[in-house]
């Protein structure tokens, strides 16, 4: 092999390598990931908050309880109840967060959130500024529409903060080639 020959190989071989990289950047965020260090061991370790059983007992799935966000194809159940059913309740819809407010109060931070992993919540990723947001919840349809997208550390729980004002949080995990934060979006009320 000529040593032209030999740079070419070891040229195309390094572009592919970064058209690859480049594919793995831009899909990364929806790939469900089951190997080694990527494995979600435990997603939402930080932000949940247990509530007596009295107030949230055992898991609580309503028929027809759902969230959707049409831009980007999500749509998924919603359960709620305490910290312990948790993982009951992700496993095959979004967890309502034990302690916060249920849609259409008027005031308050409803909080949600889904496994990436699960393909549930992972495209929150696309989600950006003025998406819409449809909540069925106890046979009402409540409208948002999506004022911030962002990220936190895991110990960061002041996206669970009430401040009286009505607003609707969703959460999930980044793929860890990304860190070990959470995608946060927040949306508000369409009046």
């Amino acid at each position: 092999m000529t040593k032209s020959r030999t740079w070419m190989t070891v040229a195309g071989a390094l572009l592919l390598g970064l058209g690859l990289a480049g594919v793995l950047t831009v899909y990364l965020p929806d790939i469900e990931y089951g190997i080694g260090t990527l494995v979600e061991r435990d997603p939402l370790p930080a932000l949940a908050v247990e509530t007596s059983a009295a107030s949230a007992p055992g898991a609580i799935t309503h028929a027809g309880t759902r969230v959707r966000l049409p831009r980007v194809g999500i749509d998924v159940s919603v359960g709620g109840g305490t910290a312990r059913v948790r993982e009951e309740v992700l496993l095959v819809g979004a967890w309502w967060h034990a302690g916060t407010p249920e849609p259409g109060r008027g005031s308050g931070n409803t909080v949600l959130a889904g496994h990436r992993v699960r393909r549930l919540f992972a495209k929150l990723a696309h989600v950006r500024p003025g998406d819409e947001v449809v909540v069925d919840w106890n046979a009402r349809r409540y409208r948002y529409r999506v004022e911030r997208v962002f990220t936190v550390a895991p110990e960061d729980t002041s996206i669970l903060d009430q401040n009286g004002e009505e607003r609707l949080t969703l959460y999930t995990c980044l793929p860890r080639a990304f860190g070990n934060k959470r995608r946060v979006v927040v949306a508000t009320p369409v009046r």
